[in-house]
């Protein structure tokens, strides 16, 4: 039974269905769970009062009052945490149980805000490389780049260059000249299509052509994509 006492200047009231806790900032009325038969107040903190006060009218079953007792874990940033799993925007690994995967990542289809992936250091907030996951048919990896909001930008003056597959093609790109937050104008460097064709530009100084080999192995040369 839980009955009027004083707890860091907080006056806990006993009510028909729980109790009140007055003297913060509001006073607010709790109902205690049916399961609940004695409470121990003495090691109530204010701040933690303050924090019983702004559940407010939220419900929290005894379940979720489980969840929570379950996240101490003791995790600091210098520890080592390990999962069997993980899923970041998906409780299924892998996402819709389709392939094989122990990270699994799903987000929002042909979208700046998707699942993808963009790697720093602490010598500037320019990504050296970037993961994007646009859509199917418009995927890439960039070196020394990346994609926003504004489009194709540089992270580095010296050099960029991308891997993309997009209008079922596999090219790779590349480009030069840019400052930092600059934009790329990407320019082919070798281009793969689907019937095993590869175009090199600028191939001897004579623009794009298309490098193959015939059924007998012999390579040929030609007008490229």
């Amino acid at each position: 039974m839980v009955t009027a006492t004083s707890v860091n200047a907080l006056t806990l009231t006993a009510a028909a269905t729980g109790f009140t806790i007055a003297g913060g900032t509001a006073s607010k009325t709790l109902t205690l769970n049916a399961n609940l038969t004695a409470a121990t107040l003495a090691d109530i903190t204010a701040a933690e009062a303050d924090q019983i006060e702004a559940i407010g009218a939220t419900t929290i079953s005894a379940a979720q009052w489980g969840y929570l007792g379950g996240m101490n874990q003791d995790v600091i940033t210098t520890s080592t945490v390990q999962f069997a799993k993980l899923g970041l925007g998906t409780a299924t690994i892998p996402h819709g149980g389709i392939g094989a995967a122990m990270l699994a990542m799903d987000g929002p289809n042909a979208s700046v805000n998707g699942p993808h992936i963009q790697i720093t250091t602490d010598a500037d907030d320019y990504p050296l490389m970037q993961f994007f996951y646009y859509t199917h048919d418009n995927i890439w990896m960039v070196w020394d780049g990346y994609y926003d909001a504004g489009g194709d930008k540089s992270s580095d003056v010296g050099s960029n260059y991308r891997f993309i597959k997009a209008g079922d093609l596999f090219k790779i790109q590349y480009d030069s000249g840019n400052a930092q937050g600059a934009a790329i104008t990407w320019n082919n460097g070798i281009v793969l299509d689907t019937s095993g064709q590869v175009t090199i530009a600028n191939l001897a100084g004579t623009g794009n052509r298309a490098v193959y080999v015939d059924t007998n192995g012999k390579l040929y040369e030609g007008a490229g994509v």
